[in-house]
Order: structure tokens, then sequence, then C-alpha cells
């Protein structure tokens, strides 16, 4: 079942721990302050896997 959760960024460390996925390898240590970019966590079969997934914005996207 996919879940989208759209979150202040100081409160991605808070969630992502609460969720038990916080030593998932690729999972960054300090959360940049960006904003182009999907961070994707995945779990199967009781396990995590994360993704960062640049928003691949056009000249003038805003």
């Amino acid at each position: 079942m996919p879940v989208l959760v759209c979150w202040e960024h100081t409160g991605v460390p808070r969630l992502i721990h609460a969720l038990g996925a916080h030593q998932v390898l690729g999972v960054p240590a300090a959360w940049p302050d960006r904003y182009d970019l999907v961070w994707t966590f995945t779990r199967r079969q009781g396990r995590w896997s994360f993704r960062e997934l640049a928003q691949h914005l056009l000249p003038g996207d805003a």
C-alpha cells in the first residue's frame, strides 16, 4: 500500500526514526535544505530500503 507523507524537513529525522528506518543504507546523516528531492522508503518482507530521487525540474519550472 503506497503512502505519501509531506513533512517539514526538520521533522524528517524523527519520522524516519519512528518508522525504524534510520539505519538503512544510504539514509543521509543530515537532511539537506533542498526542496527538489523526493526521498522514498520502501518496506518489503520487513526490511526498509531508501532511494533519493531528483525531480528533474526544467528551466522555468516552479
